[in-house]
């Protein structure tokens, strides 16, 4: 019976520490959404662009250092209903040097 007990108390540690971790994770989250013009998003983007060439990135209350490289992924999805989403994602990461949009 105290070996089962043992098990019990682990499985419930291992879940404590999982849910403690989510937690920890979600208190460094930021988003912004906001409906904007074509003209107002492109704004976004050049700022946006503009910060990471400079190597810092703010979002909200939260400054983020990028590193000299890191992970870029650009997706297109069709959504239920009809809806488009295009996704920008910067991920630190392994190197990768690959164009993947023509820069001009």
């Amino acid at each position: 019976m105290a070996k089962k007990d043992e098990k019990w108390q682990a499985k419930q540690e291992a879940k404590a520490a999982k849910r403690a971790a989510k937690a920890e994770r979600q208190k460094h989250r930021r988003k912004a959404q906001a409906v904007l013009t074509r003209g107002q998003i492109a704004d976004q983007l050049r700022a946006l662009a503009s910060q990471v060439e400079a190597g810092t990135v703010v979002l909200g209350d939260k400054e983020l250092a990028l590193p000299e490289q890191a992970d870029f992924e650009i997706s297109y999805q069709l959504k239920r209903k009809g809806g488009h989403e295009i996704e920008v994602e910067i991920e630190w990461g392994g190197p990768k040097q690959v164009t993947l949009l023509p820069t001009e």
